[in-house]
Order: structure tokens, then sequence, then C-alpha cells
């Protein structure tokens, strides 16, 4: 074979190459052309940017997904309104607090003037860094949720009107706690205290729900007589049979939901209800319920019950009639 030939060879066998090497090129180009356009007319993408927003679980996974969430999620104030702090897992390295708390102050402001639900817990190690950073927007406060935190007097520090805050939840907090400051909010309505601790400076005037956990059963008749506009109540765990000697005219009440377990606050309460749940893990006593029922003028304003307790149909039906 001449030079020239083995030349010819050689360039036959680029062109080849060449060829297969285009067919996989515009192969690939008409793949990525047709996912272009599916992206774009996809019905995703016609969806508002709230819409979006809504799917959200976790900002930072959700800002990885491409250029148009991030977008999305740095032009979305609602999406950095729920902050959580947690002292336990706090870290002990200077550098990085400064940095977590660079964090806070960056996620406030890109939560611009959105109403804050807050939850703080174990935050006596972190109070003195972390709570005037959010101390300066508690007018924005609208739910605010306290879980052990080892001290209480970190609402000292805290001055101002609570003009958002709506609801809040106080759990394993020490006595002498300082609730006074929750006297200049306005709108709140809703309160749940676990193994609450002395709060009687709280609005309790105004408040529409209050769930109690871990009290006594006399504790029930005193808070109903100052919520005239209670709406909602519930107890759980309730200890102790309280003596109790007369019942409670709790005539405010429109609707709601009672939950203890025993016959001492039955026989206490006179309830104008639409609803009524009662949970009874103890004997079912048909004569209690059914004072409760005729006290309280059941078979007027009572469109709901729901029972949880062990008991025969006959004494069901004893019980309602």
């Amino acid at each position: 074979m001449s030079v020239l030939q083995q030349y010819d060879v050689a360039v036959q066998r680029i062109q080849e190459a060449m060829t297969r090497i285009f067919a996989a090129r515009a192969k690939v180009q008409s793949h990525w052309v047709e996912a272009y356009r599916a992206f774009q007319f996809s019905p995703v993408k016609r969806l508002p940017a709230e819409l979006l927003g809504l799917s959200s679980v976790g900002l930072l996974r959700v800002s990885a997904v491409c250029g148009r969430w991030r977008e999305i999620l740095l032009d979305t104030p609602r999406l950095w309104s729920n902050i959580a702090v947690d002292g336990k897992y706090w870290p002990h390295d200077r550098a990085k607090r400064d940095k977590l708390l660079d964090t806070l102050r960056a996620i406030l402001e890109q939560a611009g003037t959105r109403p804050l639900a807050l939850s703080l817990s174990h935050i006596r190690a972190i109070e003195s860094r972390v709570m005037p950073i959010l101390a300066e927007h508690c007018e924005r406060w609208q739910r605010l949720v306290v879980n052990s935190a080892d001290s209480f007097p970190i609402w000292s520090n805290v001055e101002g009107i609570f003009e958002s805050l709506e609801q809040i939840r106080f759990a394993n907090l020490p006595k002498y706690s300082y609730y006074n400051i929750f006297e200049n909010a306005p709108k709140l309505a809703h309160a749940t205290l676990v193994r609450p601790a002395e709060c009687r400076s709280l609005p309790w005037s105004q408040l529409l729900s209050l769930t109690y956990h871990l009290i006594e059963r006399s504790d029930i008749t005193k808070v109903l007589s100052l919520m005239p506009q209670l709406s909602h109540p519930g107890a759980a765990f309730i200890l102790k049979d309280p003596i109790i000697h007369r019942c409670c005219q709790a005539q405010h009440i429109s609707s709601g939901c009672v939950g203890p377990d025993g016959r001492q606050v039955v026989q206490c309460l006179t309830l104008h209800l639409h609803t009524l749940a009662v949970t009874w893990f103890t004997t079912w006593r048909t004569k209690d319920f059914r004072s409760l029922a005729l006290r309280s003028s059941f078979d007027r304003t009572l469109r709901v019950l729901k029972l949880t307790s062990i008991i025969m149909t006959q004494e069901l039906l004893d019980a309602l009639i």
C-alpha cells in the first residue's frame, strides 16, 4: 500500500469517527432542547411565586433547586418568619456562636415586616446574646413557644408592646417567671401552659382559648371565672380531687371541648356548649353526666357529643334521656 493510500484510510477512519460524534452531539442537543422546552411550558412555571413558596420544606434545600427558586426564596419573607432557637445545640466555640448570631440577624432581616413565630428551648446559656436581637422585633412576635427554659428572667430585658402576639405556649418553666410583660399584648387570645408556673399577670380577660396540662382540678373553676370570652377550654392530666362547694356558672362559653376525667370537675361546671368531648378513664357515672346535661341545657344547645369511655349502650341511652 502506497503512502497516499494509507492517508486515505486514515482520513476515512477520522471521517467515520466525526460522523459518530456529530450524531451523538445532535442527540444530546435534541434532548436538552426538549427538556428546556418542557420546563419552560410546564404547569409549575405558570404558578405564582407565592404558591411555589408554599411547597418549601427546608430553606437551604429549596434554594439549591435552581436560580428561580432561590429568587423565590429570597423574595418571600413568609418563609423566613418561623424561627427556632435551641440552646442545647448552641456551639461552645465563640466564632461559631458569632456566625449563628449573624445568621439570626440575617433571617430576621429577610423576614421583612412579617409576623414572627418563635420557638425557644434551653435558652439560659444563650439568653444574653440571643434575646436582645429578638427583643428588637417584639412588636412582630405572633406565636411564641418556650420549652424547658432553665431560667425565665430573660423577659425582664424585653420591653415594648407585643402588638402582634396572638398565641403563647409555655412548658416546664420555673416559678416566679416574668409573665407580667405580656399584659401589653392586645391580641393575645390563645394560651397553652404545660406544668405552668406562676402566671397571674397574663391578660386573662381577653383569652379565647386556654389549655392547661398537669394542674389541680380546683384551678379549672378559678381560671374559668377569669376568662368571660373563653370558647375552647381544655384540660389534661388533672391531679387530685378538689373540695368543691358550689357550681361554676361559666355562662359565656358558647362552644368548646372539655377533657377532664373525674366526677369532681363535672359536678362543678355548668356549660353552654355546641360541642363536648369527654374522656372518662374511670367508671362511667350516668348520674353525674345527666346532672351536667340538665344544668347546661344540652337538649337545646349541644350539637356534637364525643365520648371516650367504657360505656354500655343502655348507660349511654340513660344518660341522654
